[in-house]
C-alpha cells in the first residue's frame, strides 16, 4: 500500500518545492540564469534528476562561464547515471565528467 504512494508523494514535493523558486522582482525567468539554477537545485533535492537537468542546463546555456552551475549539472548527471543501467550509466557518466571538467577550468 505505502509503496504506491510513494511517485504520488514525490510528485507532490516536487510541486511544492518548485513553487518556492522565485525571481526578482522585474526579473525574467527566460533569461535569468539564478532562477533555473535554483529550481534545478530543488529538483535535486527532491530526488528528480531528469527535471534537474533540464533546468541546470538551461542555467549553463543562459552563462557558461559559471563553475558551479557546471558543477551541479555534473552533479545531476552523475545522480542520474547512478540510478540507471550500465549502457546509460556510461554515457552519463562522460557526460558527468565532461561537467566536472568544465567546472575547473
Amino acid at each position: 500500500m505505502f509503496h504506491s504512494l510513494k511517485p504520488v508523494l514525490k510528485i507532490i514535493l516536487v510541486a511544492l518545492v518548485t513553487g518556492f523558486a522565485t525571481l526578482p522582482a522585474g526579473a525574467d525567468p527566460e533569461t535569468d540564469a539564478t532562477f533555473y539554477e535554483q529550481r534545478g537545485q530543488q529538483y535535486y533535492n527532491a530526488g528528480d534528476y531528469e527535471a534537474a537537468i533540464e533546468a541546470l542546463s538551461e542555467a549553463v546555456k543562459l552563462d557558461p562561464d559559471n563553475s558551479h552551475y557546471h558543477h551541479s549539472l555534473a552533479r545531476a548527471y552523475g545522480q542520474l547515471a547512478d540510478q540507471s543501467g550500465w549502457f546509460r550509466a556510461y554515457k552519463l557518466s562522460i557526460k558527468t565528467r565532461e561537467g566536472l571538467e568544465r567546472a575547473v577550468e
